[in-house]
């Protein structure tokens, strides 16, 4: 618990960037209140970590973008490998999010071609 301590008074100071290891240091010590997994515009998922002391972080890269995945069962999978004995999730969907499905036009004057009769 003092680990978690520590990395939770570094992520202050640090503008709450949490990245990988710092989520799985938080989770194996039970620091972790809720997730909250986003639907971003482009029908991706972001992670929205609730730490017990209040404060809240999104996921990042090691880059420091965002982390996001494009499938929940991925993103669940990353969940279930954090091994925390039990963790409260939420997910927001947002209806005006392209889920990347490419949208097939049908033209509506389909033309019929007839065999010639002899």
């Amino acid at each position: 618990m003092i680990r978690a301590l520590a990395l939770r008074s570094s992520l202050q100071e640090s503008s709450m960037a949490l990245r990988a290891e710092h989520l799985r240091v938080l989770a194996a010590n039970g620091a972790i209140r809720r997730l909250t997994l986003s639907e971003t515009a482009e029908g991706k998922y972001q992670l929205l970590v609730h730490c017990a002391d209040g404060n809240e972080s999104l996921l990042l890269t090691s880059r420091g973008s965002p982390r996001q995945w494009t499938q929940l069962n991925t993103l669940a999978d990353h969940i279930r490998s954090l091994r925390a004995n039990t963790l409260r999730v939420e997910i927001t969907f947002h209806p005006w999010a392209v889920h990347g499905q490419r949208q097939r036009v049908v033209s509506r004057e389909a033309k019929e071609t007839k065999a010639p009769v002899d």
